[in-house]
């Protein structure tokens, strides 16, 4: 054994001792409160490392560490920044960093969450909100297909039949909500395309399909299984003089040489339910016909 100080302890209870292999313990007042074994420094029952508000550095080059120099608070930084803080009965995340829950990992709340907000179909309000009012999405995925919101007008110029995209009714332009139908950037009209589906291409978001000519083909994405959408459309707007239906539906079609399951807008006479075809002898000049349609489609290959 060997006593701490310059001479013995006057009581021997404070010393160093080896009494075992590979081993040394640290003793005071009578006490062993510290193990030094290979590679180990062991803190026995009862005992404590005082920081006293100093830093504890943990890794090699010295920029990761747990420090407690604010009173209650323990900071912890890593690579030179502080990312986490707790104080009592709080854990922040701090600006710029990431609370991250790998994938097969669970959040279980048994507690209160705040801070989200909260959204009721009855009364919805903002996101984060406190007071009930419209709720703002500025985009809205289901399994990977994004809602789509949005006005097809064909209408009769001059011999020909164009097209557009229009949001609210036709007022502004394309809108928020049509980015999934392919060309779309505005609501500008365009010639609809006309000739042969299998080798005549698209513009400006469709053309109109020549195998079914009630069919307004639109040019989106692949409908892979065609059971994942969710599409609604109803009523035509028309200044045509019959009064028409518009039935949403997916179909797999040929267009320009591309074979894919794609969405159409189908319409038909409301009364006698026969089918609508899009031309300019049903749709007298400066006449049109429209709907609004409300869907989910898939991304844009």
């Amino acid at each position: 054994m060997r006593y701490i100080g310059t001479t013995p302890n006057q009581y021997g209870d404070t010393l160093l001792t080896s009494d075992a292999d590979d081993q040394i313990n640290v003793k005071v007042a009578g006490a062993e409160d510290f193990r030094i074994a290979a590679n180990t420094f062991e803190v026995q029952t009862g005992s404590n490392i005082d920081m006293n508000g100093t830093e504890l550095i943990l890794d090699a080059d010295g920029d990761t560490s747990i420090t407690a120099d604010s009173d209650d608070t323990i900071d912890f930084r890593i690579a030179g920044a502080d990312d986490f803080q707790m104080t009592a009965n709080i854990l922040s995340v701090l600006s710029g960093s990431t609370l991250n829950i790998d994938s097969g990992a669970t959040i279980a709340n048994s507690g209160t969450a705040t801070g989200f907000g909260s959204f009721d179909p009855a009364e919805p309000g903002e996101i984060g909100g406190t007071t009930p009012a419209a709720a703002t999405f500025t985009s809205l995925e289901l399994n990977g297909f994004k809602i789509q919101v949005f006005d097809l007008r064909l209408r009769h110029v001059g011999g020909v039949l164009v097209h557009s995209f229009r949001a609210d009714n036709g007022a502004g332009g394309a809108g928020n909500f049509v980015d999934r139908v392919n060309g779309v950037v505005d609501a500008s009209e365009t010639t609809s395309p006309t000739g042969t589906d299998g080798s005549t291409a698209m513009d400006a978001g469709g053309k109109i399909c020549t195998v079914w000519p009630f069919d307004f083909i639109l040019d989106t994405g692949d409908f892979a299984i065609p059971g994942n959408t969710i599409a609604i459309s109803g009523q035509a707007e028309t200044t045509a003089g019959t009064s028409l239906c518009c039935e949403a539906i997916l179909a797999e079609t040929d267009v320009n040489g591309t074979t894919i399951m794609r969405m159409h807008l189908r319409f038909s006479d409301l009364g006698d339910g026969s089918v609508f075809n899009i031309n300019t002898t049903n749709i007298a000049n400066t006449k049109r016909i429209g709907v609004r349609v409300l869907c989910f489609l898939p991304d844009l290959p």
